[in-house]
C-alpha cells in the first residue's frame, strides 16, 4: 500500500549506463532493453535494479514532452562514457539522501504517490534536492502494469532552520 514505509536513507555512490529520452513514460520498459542490451554488448556487469529518473513532471508536462531516463547500475570500475548520438553512457550518480516510498501499480497511479511522498518531505524537514526515481523490483517487459512494484524516491536535503 502506498505511504508505507515511508522514510530517508542514504543511497551510495553508483555508476550507471544510461539512457535519456523524451515522450510518454510508457516507453521506459523497451528504453531498459535497450540499455541492457548495450551493457551486454560491451561486456560490462550489472549490479543493482533498474531505475528511471523522471526530469519532468508528468502532472505539468504534455505525455510527448517528458524527459526521462533509465539507468543499470553497474559494477564499480566500470569506464565512464559520454552518450553519443543520444545513445548510452556510463557515469558516476554521487551518494545522496533520498526519501522513499513503496509503489505498486502502474505509471498512472504514481502520480498521488509522489505527492504524497512529496508532502511528507516537507512536513519532515526536507526539500528536494534532484528529480523523482523510481526503482523497479520486476521485469517491465513481462510484469503487467498493475503488478509493477517500485520504490519511488527523491533526492532530498534537511531544510535551514528558520530562526524567530
Amino acid at each position: 500500500m502506498a505511504g508505507e514505509g515511508v522514510g530517508i536513507k542514504r543511497v551510495p555512490v553508483l555508476t550507471v549506463a544510461c539512457l535519456s529520452r523524451k515522450g510518454p513514460l510508457e516507453g521506459i520498459p523497451a528504453a531498459c532493453r535497450e540499455l541492457e542490451a548495450w551493457v551486454k554488448e560491451r561486456g560490462y556487469r550489472v549490479a543493482g535494479l533498474p531505475i528511471a529518473v523522471y526530469h519532468s513532471n508528468p502532472l505539468d508536462v504534455p505525455a510527448a514532452e517528458l524527459l526521462w531516463e533509465v539507468r543499470l547500475p553497474l559494477k564499480p570500475g566500470t569506464p565512464l562514457s559520454e552518450p553519443v548520438d543520444d545513445g548510452p553512457g556510463v557515469k558516476k550518480v554521487p551518494t545522496r539522501e533520498v526519501a522513499y516510498v513503496y509503489h505498486r501499480g502502474g505509471y498512472e497511479t504514481i502520480g498521488p504517490v509522489m505527492q504524497m511522498l512529496f508532502r511528507w518531505i516537507f512536513a519532515a524537514g526536507y526539500r528536494l534536492a534532484g528529480p523523482a526515481e523510481e526503482v523497479f523490483f520486476n521485469d517491465l517487459a513481462t510484469t503487467p502494469a498493475a503488478e509493477l512494484e517500485a520504490e519511488v524516491r527523491f533526492p532530498v536535503e534537511k531544510r535551514a532552520a528558520r530562526h524567530a
